[in-house]
């Protein structure tokens, strides 16, 4: 569901500045039960990059200064916090939850991850492509978490072909499914 057609489905006025990168917890605990409500997962980008450790943990770096720029970023405290920890602080994570990518995420995420039941979906040809690295696969797969493989986007990927995509894993993963 876009952002603002979920504004509309939960009543709520659609912000005058628009959609914010990083979401903050009143944005979420709206978003995320009108999707659950619908029959729709709540999908979110999570762990991708660097530059969203930087800013969810500071609020530094040239990506935030770019988005402070446009008035784009939302505050998301500065705690120092990783993002699946952020995004567990808010309320965010559960089994309705689809987290896309999570290239950049520790064994304390993985285990809040499989606790919290959420599903991620990994991109790896994608990550691969622009240069994010890649995810843990085998400690995502170990941990019981429900994983399915998604192409991201035409934009950071060579095509969408989920058989592609399938047969990177399968040729770069190291365990046998």
């Amino acid at each position: 569901m876009g952002f603002y057609a979920c504004c509309e489905a939960i009543g709520v006025q659609q912000p005058k500045e628009g959609a914010k990168f990083f979401p903050q917890k009143n944005s979420t605990t709206a978003a995320a039960p009108a999707n659950n409500k619908a029959g729709l997962p709540y999908p979110i980008h999570l762990a991708e990059n660097e530059e969203e450790d930087e800013i969810v943990a500071h609020g530094t770096g040239e990506f935030a200064g770019m988005l402070k720029g446009a008035g784009l970023l939302a505050d998301c405290g500065s705690k120092g916090l990783r993002p699946v920890e952020y995004a567990d602080s808010i309320g965010l994570l559960d089994d309705s939850t689809l987290a896309v990518h999570c290239v950049r995420v520790a064994e304390s995420d993985i285990k809040i991850l499989a606790e919290r039941k959420v599903n991620v979906c990994l991109c790896p040809r994608s990550n691969t492509y622009i240069g994010e690295g890649r995810a843990p696969w085998e400690k995502i797969l170990k941990s019981g978490i429900n994983t399915c493989l998604g192409t991201d986007s035409i934009a950071s990927n060579h095509d969408l072909s989920m058989w592609n995509e399938l047969e990177y894993m399968l040729k770069n993963i190291k365990i046998s499914l």
